[in-house]
């Protein structure tokens, strides 16, 4: 069977994430197995796509109803592109949020390079260089995994259950 997309795209007049605007491929392997709930879009590698993905972020949460999430997501979310868009060189990034167990969700941003993100001490008179530390502070656990097509840096988010 061939493989079929649909596809749409955001631009600057519509800010605000819509599902049925988000890319979907039915060819290959299945990026993630069955019934594992997930958001993913396509942009250009640059910076107003920041907003774009807070809104994706946000969209995904609010539909899973953890929007108590949502602050520490989309910052996180932003610090990732905020990278990519720095360092990688390409014309494109994904940004992903799935929930692959009920008390999980993962944020990604991949992008063509293979360069691997790395925290160093922030320089306390430079507007840069404080993302990984917010990323590393404000997740439950985050890596880089670095693939022959360039790297996916992936967070997670644990949902606390309220105690009684």
């Amino acid at each position: 069977m061939p493989a079929t997309a649909a596809c749409g795209s955001a631009d600057e007049s519509d800010p605000v994430f819509r599902p049925e605007r988000a890319c979907a491929t039915t060819a290959g392997p299945p990026s993630h197995p069955v019934d594992i709930p997930a958001y993913s879009a396509t942009w250009p590698c640059e910076p107003r796509t920041a907003g774009l993905a807070r809104a994706l972020v946000r969209t995904a949460l609010h539909t899973w109803e953890l929007d108590e999430l949502s602050d520490r997501a989309t910052l996180i979310t932003s610090e990732l592109v905020g990278n990519s868009v720095q360092h990688s060189g390409g014309r494109l990034l994904r940004v992903g949020v799935t929930r692959p167990e009920r008390d999980v969700v993962r944020l990604s941003v991949s992008d063509r390079s293979t360069a691997s993100p790395v925290p160093r001490p922030p320089d306390l008179c430079s507007e840069h260089g404080r993302g990984l530390v917010l990323v590393e502070a404000l997740a439950d656990a985050w890596e880089t995994d670095v693939r022959t097509w360039g790297k996916v840096v992936r967070a997670e988010l644990h949902v606390r259950t309220p105690r009684v």
